[in-house]
């Protein structure tokens, strides 16, 4: 994919992840819910943290996400590597 189409792509993917509602799955107005465990998010989190320390750029990084009143849930934001 050229550059021009790629960061085209890019910017879309990036306006659509910030539209995502993020909570529990219970509420079915939530785009995604929560990980399993607190272990499940820890390991996909060491995923992303890997990706940025070999190099990758992390265009949307949705580590730090905490959803209002579930702020001990184990809720990871859309995180987009270019």
């Amino acid at each position: 994919v050229g550059d021009e189409v790629g960061d085209a792509f890019v910017k879309k993917i990036t306006t659509e992840i910030a539209k995502m509602k993020v909570g529990p799955g219970t509420d079915s107005s939530n785009n995604m819910g929560p990980l399993i465990t607190r272990e499940h998010l820890q390991k996909v989190k060491g995923y992303v943290d890997l990706g940025v320390q070999e190099g990758a750029e992390l265009v949307v990084d949705g580590r730090g996400l905490v959803v209002n009143g579930y702020e001990n849930g184990f809720f990871l934001g859309g995180c987009l590597f270019d």
